[in-house]
C-alpha cells in the first residue's frame, strides 16, 4: 500500500510517511517497516502513548510505567527501529501532555491532561502534595491534593513532561 500510494502522488510531486508505534512490536505490530521506510520519506515514531502496555505481565510484576513517554520505552524503541531502517528515516514524536491517574489497586487511567492544565495545577497554591522526577521514566510524576482537575472527575495523579524531560528523550 505505502508503495502504491508513493507511486500515484509522484505525479503531484508529494511524499508520504508512516505513523509506526512507539517500537516496532508495540502493540503487537509486525510489520516490513524496512519496506514501509523504502517507500516513505520517514517513519514517524510515535513515542507518545507508551503508557498502553501490550499485555499486562507488567502490571502485575509492578514493573510498568504510566509515563507517557518512558525514557526506557522510547530507547528500546528507536534502538529497535534502527536496527531495520536507517535513522536519517525516522522522526520521533514526544508527548506534550500528560495522563491523569486514580490510584486504585493500579494507577487507573483517567485520560490525557493539556500540558497548561498541569502547569496551572502546578502554579496554583495548595493543590501540589508533591511533585517528583520518576528516575526510571524520566518524566514528572504529580501528587495533587485531592482531585488534580477542578471539574470533579476523579484522579489525583499525573504523569508528564516538559522541556526539562523531554530534552533527553529528543536527543535519541
Amino acid at each position: 500500500l505505502a508503495k502504491e500510494v508513493a507511486e500515484a502522488l509522484k505525479s503531484v510531486n508529494a511524499k508520504i510517511f508512516v505513523c509506526v508505534g512507539g517500537r516496532p512490536t508495540y502493540e503487537f505490530r509486525d510489520y516490513d517497516y524496512k519496506g514501509l521506510a523504502e517507500h516513505a520519506e520517514f517513519l514517524f515514531i510515535m513515542g507518545y502513548d507508551m503508557h498502553f502496555w501490550d499485555d499486562y505481565t507488567c502490571v502485575l510484576k509492578g514493573t510498568c510505567s504510566p509515563a507517557e513517554a518512558s525514557i526506557k520505552d522510547l530507547n528500546d524503541g528507536v534502538t529497535s527501529y534502527v536496527k531495520e531502517v536507517s535513522s536519517d528515516k525516522l522522526v520521533l514524536g514526544l508527548p506534550w501532555y500528560g495522563q491523569l491517574y486514580q490510584d486504585i489497586v493500579v494507577p487507573f487511567n483517567r485520560g490525557q491532561i493539556s500540558y497548561s492544565d498541569t502547569l496551572d495545577i502546578v502554579n496554583t497554591k495548595h493543590r501540589v502534595k508533591s511533585k517528583t522526577l520518576d528516575k526510571a521514566s524520566q518524566t514528572w510524576k504529580l501528587e495533587c491534593n485531592g482531585k488534580c482537575r477542578g471539574d470533579g472527575k476523579p484522579g489525583g495523579v499525573i504523569w508528564y513532561d516538559d522541556a526539562t524531560t523531554l530534552k533527553p528523550k529528543s536527543a535519541l
